[in-house]
This record gives C-alpha cells, sequence and structure tokens, in this order.
C-alpha cells in the first residue's frame, strides 16, 4: 500500500552498524570505564548494538570488566548502541601467542576452567575464543554439552563425550590441517563457536559428540 514519503535533505538513511569486536574508544578503555559511554559515543557514529571484547588478563580483572558488561547490558534507553554481551578473547589462548594479552594468565580450556567461566560470567558472555594447538578442546566441549563439568582422572570428559555420539548423525564441525614437520597440525579455530551455536539451537550432546568427533 501507499507509504509516508520523508524528506531527509540530502542525507542518507542506512541500517544500524554492528561492532562485534569492542575494546575500547573515545579515549576510553573497557578494562576501566563504563562501556555505555562508550556505547553512547558510538550510537552518534550509527552504531546501534556492539560486543565488548577482552583478552587474557588476570581473574579478578575479568569478573571487574563482566559486572560492568552485565550493566550496561541491562540498559534500556534510546540513548547508546545496545551492548550485547562479551566476547572473551581470552583467558583460552596458547600461552606462547597471546599477542598483546597477558600469557602468565592464559588457562587451558579444561572442563573445570571452562565450567568457571560459564558459571560465574555466565549471560554476560556471549563469545568465547579457543586458541589453536591449545590442549583440551575436548573437555571444554564435554563441559559445555554438560557431559562431564568435573573430572576425577585425565582423560574423563574425553572419553564420555566420545561414549554420548549419536551413531546417526552424519555432520561434523570442518578444522583446518596444516602441515608441521612430519605430522598435521588440526587448527581448531572457531570450533568453540559452532558448538555454542549448536548448543544455543537446541542441538542434543550426542549429536555435538558426533560432529565434534
Amino acid at each position: 500500500g501507499p507509504g509516508t514519503a520523508v524528506d531527509l535533505g540530502g542525507m542518507a538513511l542506512s541500517p544500524g552498524l554492528i561492532d562485534q569486536m569492542v575494546l575500547g574508544g573515545f579515549d576510553k578503555s573497557i578494562l576501566r570505564d563504563d562501556p555505555l559511554d562508550i556505547a553512547r559515543d558510538y550510537l552518534k557514529l550509527g552504531v546501534t548494538s556492539c560486543q565488548l571484547c577482552i583478552g587474557t588478563l588476570p581473574w579478578d580483572s575479568m569478573a571487574e570488566v563482566v559486572a560492568r558488561t552485565r550493566a550496561a547490558m541491562r540498559h534500556d534507553g534510546a540513548d547508546a548502541a545496545e551492548v550485547l554481551g562479551l566476547y572473551l578473547e581470552g583467558p583460552f589462548q596458547h600461552p606462547e601467542r597471546t599477542g598483546a594479552s597477558l600469557p602468565e594468565h592464559a588457562l587451558p580450556p579444561s572442563a573445570e576452567n571452562v565450567r568457571r567461566v560459564t558459571e560465574e560470567f555466565g549471560e554476560a558472555v556471549t563469545t568465547i575464543n579457543v586458541s589453536p594447538g591449545t590442549p583440551g578442546a575436548p573437555e571444554a566441549v564435554s563441559a559445555l554439552c554438560g557431559v562431564r563439568r568435573r573430572a576425577s582422572y585425565e582423560g574423563q570428559a574425553a572419553m564420555e563425550l566420545e561414549a554420548a555420539m549419536d551413531p546417526s548423525e552424519e555432520g561434523s564441525y570442518e578444522c583446518g590441517l596444516e602441515p608441521a614437520g612430519e605430522t598435521m597440525l588440526v587448527r581448531e579455530s572457531g570450533l568453540l563457536r559452532r558448538v555454542l551455536d549448536d548448543l544455543a539451537g537446541g542441538v542434543n550432546a550426542g549429536r555435538i559428540s558426533s560432529r565434534f568427533h
């Protein structure tokens, strides 16, 4: 049917922009400042939603950023870009490849460490990174699926995840392979993101286990 014409006076109209990796801006940092102040400045540039990001930090420092992120996520005013949550680039980084992060605070993605992140940081975390070459991916997936959150012996989480496989599942998670001397190195980049997407979509642990293996 007929619509309403609006004269923009030579200006352009576009959808709101989304920034998926915000560490700071406008002379502010999410490590020390209120992310809502950053979100307010962002809105003036046409960014209507954003995901905050931190690397590998001391646990107490991460917890402080999470608390500020939670408060920003609850803001329902129209004066700021919507804060979607927090992307954890750390702490599950390879200690020799942390870049500008703090290698001494890097953690292996064990079932216990994943459980601690998900239970203490919870809904504030929207994305979790596990760096390629970091041991512990089976334990991390097992913990996320609820198969084994606490391990009492080495390999328990990985074994129980394998035992949960659904033999009728034919899908898989793609991983990269690259030569490393006489062996091949499996690149797991993005693996946990795909697992989390499946969990959010209601895919059960058996199917996820089969796709992982």
